[in-house]
């Protein structure tokens, strides 16, 4: 059943639809008590698996979980800012000092996720935020059953995951996502700041959905 605006969930009132995708949608929300609180309300399509506690400085933080019109719910940190997208589609090539910085950000963010044993399995410019005062954040953690041994935060079956721009070769044939293939999508990512574009060999995002079709 579809959310709505307006809809009350853990007194946080729906606003708008902000993204939507094969993994779910996600809501801004705002505390209908607290005036000014947001916050960013992902809704999933699989079954509901715990969320393990993650606490890092470059991740959105996840405040709650649960269930909600039968689907697994996070409700998250609000981030304002815009997207690594939006700022590398802006600048262009960023200076060696910005590509640093962020890059340093992103890594440690990776890092700790695979220290918590979780696979993101599509990082790439658009699941990062930067806030006004420069701070890296990844978001879009995904929601569905994961194997029992590691959490992969996207869809677990046998359909491609990820985006083609920022995939590694092994995951366009079929194969799971990996902390090795998380490795190869932050070089990507890493590639398109320094030089503006993917790395050889890679069609720009706006050609996923065509290639996708035909993987």
């Amino acid at each position: 059943m579809e959310h709505q605006p307006d809809e009350i969930l853990d007194g946080f009132r729906l606003i708008k639809k902000v993204g939507s995708g094969a993994e779910g949608s996600v809501w801004k929300a705002v505390h209908q008590d607290e005036e000014g609180r947001m916050a960013a309300i992902k809704f999933g399509s699989g079954e509901k698996t715990p969320f393990p506690e993650l606490h890092h400085p470059n991740l959105v933080g996840v405040e709650d979980q649960g269930i909600s019109k039968g689907s697994p719910y996070l409700r998250m940190e609000w981030v304002e800012g815009e997207s690594l997208r939006d700022y590398i589609d802006r600048e262009g090539k960023l200076p060696s000092e910005k590509v640093s910085d962020l890059a340093l950000q992103l890594a440690r963010a990776i890092d700790y996720l695979h220290d918590k044993e979780i696979v993101h399995g599509d990082l790439k410019p658009s699941n990062i935020l930067i806030t006004p005062e420069g701070t890296l954040k990844v978001t879009d953690f995904g929601l569905d059953v994961a194997e029992p041994d590691i959490a992969v935060s996207t869809k677990a079956n046998d359909e491609i995951i990820g985006t083609v721009g920022y995939l590694a070769p092994e995951l366009k044939k079929g194969a799971r996502p990996d902390q090795k293939s998380d490795l190869y999508s932050l070089g990507a990512v890493i590639h398109e700041m320094v030089t503006g574009e993917l790395p050889p060999g890679h069609l720009p995002p706006e050609w996923e959905p065509t290639v996708s079709t035909l993987l």
